[in-house]
């Protein structure tokens, strides 16, 4: 029985490492500039990310919970981004995601009135940003969002609902602006 709480917490302990190990190369590489760094960011989050081809990931971009996050081919994340995988985050192909946009699959509980918010856990749900989408500069974007294809999410727009194909958002909380399509259909 001690022998097996022994070898539990050596586990973790390993567990622990090998993140920070991680976690320290994906920060210091996230500085290295222009295609050099794509290059080695890409090498570096491979069998971590399921990453499409011509996939980049800009630089001071910071993913937690990689392993939760697939990118698709073609995508762009612009630089000093945040992606808060831990409850997933599918982005499909062609996807422009502008500088400091922020990405969160997670958020706390906070329902008990008599515990602390810090220690009522968290919720999870993915987010899902399909084909052919722009996200502008310094988007914030909340889990459980599904943002439709060919959509634009205006420059500083907190998107807190589903967005829906072909649809241009802005605002805070974002609110539909228009519909990029003529007569229902695709332009």
């Amino acid at each position: 029985m001690i022998i097996k709480k022994v070898i539990n917490k050596l586990d973790e302990l390993f567990l622990k490492i090998n993140n920070s190990k991680h976690t320290f190369l994906d920060q210091l590489l996230s500085l290295i500039p222009g295609k050099a760094g794509w290059v080695l960011r890409q090498y570096n989050f491979r069998g971590r990310i399921k990453m499409g081809s011509n996939a980049v990931i800009d630089e001071h971009v910071c993913i937690k919970y990689p392993e939760r996050l697939s990118f698709g081919s073609d995508s762009f994340i612009g630089r000093c981004g945040m992606i808060q995988a831990s409850g997933g985050v599918d982005i499909g192909n062609d996807v422009i995601i502008g500088p400091y946009v922020k990405i969160w699959s997670s958020d706390h509980n906070f329902d008990e009135l008599d515990v602390p918010i810090q220690k009522q856990g968290h919720s999870f749900a993915k987010v899902i940003i399909e084909d052919n989408v722009w996200i502008g500069t310094g988007v914030i974007i909340l889990k459980g969002v599904n943002i439709g294809k060919g959509s634009v999410c205006a420059a500083g727009s907190v998107v807190v609902n589903n967005v829906q194909p072909y649809t241009i958002v802005a605002g805070n909380p974002a609110k539909k602006i228009r519909s990029r399509l003529k007569n229902g259909i695709a332009k």
